[in-house]
């Protein structure tokens, strides 16, 4: 039964609601959907881990100002839609995995983070 959740919940990282995005540009989901994310992360990391949050509130800032540079302002509302969905939904499985320990869904996580550091850190 927490396979089942967990692979719901990531569902709900990887298909974003037809309002969220409909019409964005490709970058522009990225960046919101990695800021969503990151925001999430920073959020858990100040509930569990403490030092490594400070980094991922400077790497969330930084994915943050790349969304404003490419979000013309007729796209901000879908834009923010979309960054608080993706916030949501990994907020919810970072929460199971903490809360259940399932390496599922911690994988899952750090699959769902890694595009979103990695473009930050070169």
């Amino acid at each position: 039964m927490c396979d089942l959740r967990t692979y719901a919940l990531a569902l709900t990282l990887l298909v974003p609601t037809a309002a969220a995005g409909q019409g964005l540009t490709e970058p522009l989901r990225h960046f919101a959907t990695c800021t969503g994310r990151l925001s999430a992360l920073t959020e858990h990391q100040w509930r569990t881990d403490g030092p490594a949050s400070e980094a991922t509130a400077r790497q969330r800032d930084a994915m943050a100002d790349l969304l404003a540079a490419v979000t013309p302002p007729e796209d901000a509302i879908q834009a923010m839609a979309l960054r608080i969905e993706a916030k949501a939904a990994l907020a919810a499985l970072l929460a199971h995995a903490h809360r259940t320990q399932d390496r599922s869904a911690q994988s899952q996580a750090l699959r769902l983070i890694g595009p979103c550091t990695g473009m930050l850190l070169g």
